[in-house]
Formats: C-alpha cells, sequence, structure tokens
C-alpha cells in the first residue's frame, strides 16, 4: 500500500468501529439540553439518516473505490492503476494519471484535519 491509502484505511477502520460500537449500545440516543426544538428535531432525523448501517455502507463503497485505485510503477514516476491515461494510444509516465490520483486525494479530503494528512501531496 501507499501512504494515503494507508492513512485512509486507518480512518476508515476508525470510523467503523465508531459505528459498530453505537449498533452494539441500541437505546442509547443524544439530547441537546438547552438548544431550540428546532435543532433538536433536525439532529435527530440526520441521525435518522445517518446511522450506522449508512456509516457502515459507507465506508465499503468508499474501501472498494481504494481497492480499484492503487499506485504501480511506470518509468520514474508511481501513476495510479485505474485511472486511464491521459492519452490512451501513448500511455507513458508523462501522459498518466500521477499516484495519487484525484479520486483517492478526494476520498482523503475530509479527513484533512486528522492527523497524518499531507495537505503538500494530497491537497485537492
Amino acid at each position: 500500500m501507499s501512504e494515503i491509502a494507508d492513512f485512509l484505511t486507518a480512518q476508515y477502520d476508525r470510523l467503523e468501529a465508531l459505528a459498530r460500537a453505537v449498533a452494539d449500545s441500541p437505546g442509547v440516543g443524544v439530547e441537546l439540553y438547552g438548544a431550540p426544538d428546532e435543532a433538536r428535531r433536525a439532529y435527530r432525523q440526520f441521525l435518522d439518516v445517518i446511522d450506522e448501517d449508512y456509516v457502515l455502507a459507507d465506508i465499503e463503497s468508499k474501501r472498494r473505490i481504494l481497492a480499484r485505485h492503487q499506485p504501480r510503477e511506470m518509468g520514474q514516476r508511481a501513476v495510479c492503476s485505474n485511472c486511464r491515461p491521459v492519452d490512451p494510444d501513448a500511455p507513458s509516465d508523462s501522459t498518466s494519471v500521477i499516484w495519487p490520483c484525484p479520486d483517492v486525494r478526494d476520498l482523503a479530503a475530509p479527513f484533512s484535519a486528522e492527523p497524518g494528512y499531507d495537505a503538500e501531496r494530497w491537497a485537492v
């Protein structure tokens, strides 16, 4: 794997563990003491949509995307094994999509505030 793939895998592992912990604690709720009724309603609706099943399915889909986009060496550079070359008739290290590709950098973007995120190399 690569640094960004290792970073993403660690983030997905952390989120998956949190979602499973929530799933293993039925009946636990969150109350927003002092919050306006409208804010509490909106928060409950949000939690109804973004429940542990949603989070687990979302993580699994992102793991599949990451698995399709792996680095491979081509000439002097690492390129994405999934993204098509800029010029498909003449694939080379100068026309291929450099690793990490935009799709993988997009997967990392939500974690830009996390320790270990390399903004210089991974920013979108």
